[in-house]
């Protein structure tokens, strides 16, 4: 990515000075938030400023990322403020999850788990424990799948409630997460993903959020062709992100919460769905496909016309 695709040195100083106007006058900021607010808004503004690794780099087959300044701005600074309310307000709900998820099962309350975050960075992510502890120390990491053993009996709750996901609102007043954005992977799936999904990568060109466009249509990913869905998602949402579709997403993500059906909520918010989506992951492998080889992946291979129709027999994803 080069730097006229990304707000670079020349960019980031203007940026930063409309986020640090909104703090500066601020009681928080003078006094001792700012050890929580401040080290954060560096972290969120650092990854603009480091040059990127082959790896995080992608395909270039996106081009550069939709994001006017302003925009990036305010999405920071909203991105602290709602995760800052939000934690006062959710903050008496994790705190009885985690008392009950420590009384009815061994171990932590909290799970710690890496992730990858923009550009590839390693993060610590933050979750209330829904799965029994050390469940992966003879398995090694797996996908959860439908009725897993491996899920605690107030487990099931917390995921179906998304509680267990609470937590994260710390993961984005660090800088190493937004609200909205691509789902954070972990790196044991991520480096066997890139082989066999082109255009993996692209999608670490923005930080990652605790809910985004493929989170509030798609469930938990089970297997690649799903992960193929959701990258649909993520790189449409790089393509086509504005305060718009944001409000929306969140407002959609908030329905979901309390139990009205996905379906009824992106309809009614107008979520792009499934044609539109995969119709714009289809000029993205054209293009990549028009650029040659070197851009479809690790592998080096072309990416195969009918990789995204295998899924469905209609050549249509099956959302």
């Amino acid at each position: 990515m080069s730097r006229a695709e990304v707000p670079g040195k020349e960019v980031e100083p203007v940026m930063r000075s409309h986020a640090r106007s909104v703090f500066g006058n601020s009681t928080m900021h003078r006094a001792a938030g700012t050890a929580i607010i401040q080290p954060g808004l560096d972290r969120a503004w650092e990854g603009l400023e480091q040059p990127d690794s082959p790896a995080a780099r992608g395909t270039g087959a996106i081009g550069p990322v939709s994001r006017k300044d302003w925009y990036t701005s305010v999405k920071v600074v909203g991105d602290y403020l709602a995760a800052g309310v939000l934690l006062v307000l959710t903050f008496p709900i994790m705190l009885v999850a985690g008392i009950l998820t420590r009384a009815t099962s061994p171990g932590p309350a909290i799970y710690r788990q890496t992730r990858l975050s923009r550009r590839g960075r390693e993060f610590t992510i933050y979750k209330i424990r829904s799965m029994k502890a050390d469940c992966e120390r003879t398995t090694g990491p797996r996908w959860s799948t439908p009725g897993d053993p491996r899920l605690t009996s107030l487990g099931k709750f917390l995921r179906r409630s998304h509680i267990d996901e609470l937590p994260q609102l710390f993961n984005v007043i660090r800088g190493e997460m937004s609200l909205i954005g691509p789902r954070p992977e972990r790196p044991e799936f991520v480096r066997e993903l890139e082989k066999s999904i082109p255009l993996y990568r692209d999608r670490e060109r923005v930080l990652p959020g605790v809910t985004g466009l493929a989170q509030v249509q798609l469930p938990p990913d089970t297997n690649v062709a799903e992960v193929h869905r959701k990258l649909a998602c993520d790189l449409y949402y790089l393509q086509n992100q504005s305060p718009w579709l944001d409000l929306r997403i969140l407002m959609s993500t908030a329905t979901k919460v309390v139990g009205i059906p996905t379906r009824v909520s992106c309809r009614f918010f107008g979520i792009p769905s499934g044609p539109a989506i995969e119709e714009a992951y289809h000029r993205l492998a054209s293009s990549a496909r028009e650029r040659g080889p070197q851009f479809a992946g690790p592998d080096k291979q072309a990416i195969p016309s009918a990789r995204f129709h295998a899924v469905d027999p209609e050549r249509r994803l099956a959302w």
